[in-house]
């Protein structure tokens, strides 16, 4: 890893990767997650430092003495007040640098990181649960923090964070989808039943409660945000889930996305009724 994307306690910015070494962003992310039982493996906390560093700097928060606090403040909240109370003490915009945003409402240059975005999300996760039950507290760690940060009273911390959200879901639904489908053979074939097939189903059935919590934490909670722009956004992500997904989601009732949306044709925004329909 350069030194110049080493931010500080060896983690470092998959950030500064996509516009340094975009290239080498696959193979530098399987290489956090690897397993760890190798000799030069990162504990889960460098993992987690760094997602959130990552998920920090799409927000637009570029001091490295900032990302530094943020990210340790990050691992210790454990309630939406913590954060309240974080950006109640400093000042927002001071802590935002609107030249780096790249989680924004408004279409704006940075497209590239977007796409990046979603490319970590499917590593990420995909890598996660092909090593389950090793790393196992880690997906349910990032949900956590995530639902919290979510609930920011910072509007633009509160959007950045439901994408994060969202982009999160979406992998998590398609793994939900594979894993179901191979519980599924197993069951047809209960002479192959062995203690795999058990942590097929633990990692199938931890999957169902992260999508549980994002969706109702952040997406039904956001679904009522007084700021129309991030219940518009809600509404339109959900309208962009693909087939895998929605079968998914359907499958797991406590999700409640069709409520979602018959709650939303009762909107006081015309626009948001609207795409409801």
């Amino acid at each position: 890893m350069s030194a110049k994307l080493i931010k500080f306690d060896q983690v470092y910015s998959i950030y500064g990767l996509v516009e340094h070494c975009p290239n080498k962003f696959k193979d530098v992310l399987d290489e956090l997650i690897a397993s760890p039982d190798g000799e030069e493996a990162n504990s889960d906390t460098t993992i987690l430092k760094t997602i959130f560093l990552y998920f920090l700097e799409l927000m637009g928060v570029s001091k490295d003495e900032d990302l530094q606090l943020l990210v340790e403040k990050t691992l210790v909240w454990t309630k939406e007040q913590e954060v309240d109370k974080f950006f109640k003490e400093r000042k927002p915009e001071e802590l935002i640098n609107f030249d780096t945003l790249q989680l924004c409402p408004t279409e704006k240059e940075g497209g590239n990181h977007k796409k990046f975005f979603k490319r970590f999300c499917k590593i990420i996760i995909t890598d996660l649960v092909d090593m389950f039950p090793k790393r196992n507290r880690l997906i349910p760690a990032i949900v956590d923090k995530v639902c919290i940060i979510a609930q920011s009273k910072v509007r633009l911390v509160r959007f950045g964070f439901t994408y994060i959200a969202f982009g999160l879901m979406k992998v998590l639904l398609h793994q939900f989808s594979v894993l179901s489908g191979v519980i599924g053979r197993l069951r047809s074939q209960p002479t192959l039943c062995s203690a795999e097939d058990s942590m097929i189903t633990q990692c199938h059935d931890m999957i169902k409660e992260q999508l549980q919590l994002l969706s109702l934490e952040v997406l039904h909670e956001r679904a009522y945000d007084p700021q129309e722009f991030i219940r518009k956004h809600v509404l339109e992500s959900v309208a962009q889930l693909d087939a895998t997904e929605i079968k998914a989601a359907g499958e797991i009732q406590d999700m409640k996305l069709i409520d979602l949306v018959f709650e939303s044709l009762r909107d006081e925004s015309a626009p948001i009724r609207k795409l409801a329909l």
